[in-house]
């Protein structure tokens, strides 16, 4: 099931001095402003005076699938406490102790024992889960659908896609109209090669719960899955509107598409990195439309070098911004709407990232001297831990059949020194002191004559500076990479590899293997 919220959060860093490169119209200077990010605290209504109820029924509201009833939950107050810790993730001891006082009772109620998978769940506690919610599957009515649910939702982030389908067909049969059985079950069709089918699931779930930006992203993802860029975009700018994303940053007015002249205009940028350098290309849209527009952005710190090289923007705030300068605000994925971006557009300033050639030189100077005959190929083969680890990233053993092929010098593009302790013996050149930011890391790309990369932020780099690029795609593909097809719309240096007959990464690699063979006497 899509995290939206999760994506949203916002990142802060220490002040810097960022440099621009300046490029036809843009502004003379690219100011960094760097401050500190402030999270709003929503108020709470009146809440009945019972032991933890104002945290349960937060939690309840909160939730896509509640199974539980307020009243059911404080009929007890050890039960009440422990849903109360589940939902904030309180003390993982004191939890401990009140599910041990619950389950140790004669007759544990069936909704204890669906709070204890629950707290394993959120305490990462996968395969102890697992067993307490195949038990809680087979209990009658909204907790053993909930069972299946969560099931599904665990075991799709897992790519263990055919149990989760059996497990989101029995959810669907017990409440097809809960919101997370919807989100997980057209996630699962999207995976099965069914987009249509996906949207269908995801507008029920709109329509159940169409104040949730949750749904609205999973429908605008599936929209643009399917070439639907227009309809995608306005899903998404819904989305954003719901998540507060215009309440953040600035008290200026929304952009609503007319003529700039040469007002202020505040770009708002949120999700991961890779998303960022996706739909930073709109601002290009934007530039060659507005040409006298005074240009700014806000973003993650590690972009904002980055950003500035565009030569785009006349300030790069990092953070949340303290003064209100602007005449209007919108988000990068409000711009496609507004400017009436389709298919056909989405290359249409490509290459959309830049980098300087002092920075390129700098580049140069991390890596030996090139060998005569011999091709220097950058490798990302992991992200950054988090939910899609499971799909995305790649066992370290499977990448052997990369390495046997010859005449290659192998550079990783990880940025952490870490990621290759622990592993056996490699080719891969460890540059990782160098990369502190995604600039610098764009100026090794354009060293490099090959970038393969799993579905990382790397790959958005490569492909946003046109640098060949190799997407090793999740099995389940983002919207981005498309559902099978070596070409990606979204960038025209990329060659997307699939996963053929089922979740299978060796066999990715056999296959990527021998292109690489291939390309390597082409070369």
């Amino acid at each position: 099931m899509l995290r939206f919220l999760s994506g949203l959060l916002r990142r802060s860093a220490p002040p810097q001095s960022i440099p621009s490169t300046l490029a036809g119209p843009a502004p003379p200077l690219a100011e960094v402003v760097t401050a500190h990010v402030a999270i709003p605290h929503a108020p709470h209504s009146a809440l009945p005076e019972l032991p933890h109820a104002a945290e349960l029924k937060a939690w309840l509201q909160s939730d896509t699938f509640p199974p539980y009833s307020l009243a059911e939950l404080t009929a007890d107050p050890a039960r009440a406490e422990v849903a109360a810790l589940i939902a904030a993730r309180g003390d993982p001891g004191r939890l401990q102790t009140l599910l041990e006082e619950l389950l140790g009772r004669p007759a544990p109620a069936a909704v204890d024992r669906m709070l204890l998978a629950e707290a394993m769940l959120k305490r990462g506690g996968f395969e102890q889960a697992h067993t307490l919610l195949l038990e809680a599957a087979e209990l009658p009515g909204q907790l053993g659908a909930r069972a299946c649910a969560q099931l599904a939702d665990a075991l799709t982030l897992r790519g263990e896609f055919a149990a989760a389908t059996a497990h989101i067909e029995r959810a669907l049969r017990a409440a097809p109209d809960a919101v997370s059985v919807c989100l997980t079950a057209g996630s699962l069709a999207d995976y099965a090669g069914r987009p249509q089918e996906a949207v269908q699931h995801f507008r029920r779930a709109v329509g159940v719960r169409p104040l949730l930006p949750d749904t609205h992203l999973a429908l605008a993802v599936g929209l643009l899955r399917l070439g639907q860029l227009q309809e995608g975009w306005r899903s998404w700018v819904r989305a954003e509107e719901l998540a507060g994303e215009y309440s953040r940053e600035s008290a200026s007015p929304v952009w609503d598409g007319r003529a700039l002249n040469d007002d202020r205009l505040l770009i708002l940028t949120a999700y991961g990195f890779g998303d960022i350098m996706q739909m930073m290309r709109f601002a290009w849209h934007l530039r060659a439309r507005e040409a006298r527009a005074r240009l700014s952005i806000q973003l993650p710190a590690p972009l904002a070098t980055l950003a500035a090289d565009t030569g785009l923007f006349e300030r790069v705030y990092i953070g949340k911004i303290a003064e209100d300068l602007f005449d209007w605000q919108v988000t990068m994925n409000h711009l496609p709407l507004l400017l009436g971006v389709e298919a056909p557009d989405l290359l249409r300033f490509e290459p959309h990232l830049r980098v300087p050639a002092t920075r390129a030189r700098q580049a140069q100077a991390w890596l030996p001297l090139r060998q005569p005959g011999r091709l220097r190929v950058g490798l990302r083969w992991r992200g950054q831990p988090g939910s899609f680890d499971f799909k995305r990233s790649i066992p370290f053993a499977a990448l052997r059949p990369l390495f046997d092929v010859p005449g290659i010098d192998w550079v990783s593009l990880a940025e952490d020194a870490s990621a290759l302790k622990g592993e056996s013996a490699h080719p891969l050149l460890d540059v990782s002191g160098h990369l502190g930011d995604f600039a610098a890391t764009a100026a090794l790309l354009t060293q490099l004559d090959l970038v393969i990369s799993a579905d990382t932020s790397v790959a958005h780099v490569a492909g946003g500076l046109r640098r060949p690029v190799w997407l090793l795609a999740r099995p389940d593909p983002e919207y981005r990479w498309g559902s099978e097809g070596a070409s990606s719309p979204w960038y025209g240096s990329a060659r997307v590899f699939h996963h053929r007959d089922g979740f299978d990464w060796e066999a990715m690699l056999r296959e990527v293997a021998q292109a690489l063979r291939e390309y390597r006497n082409g070369a």
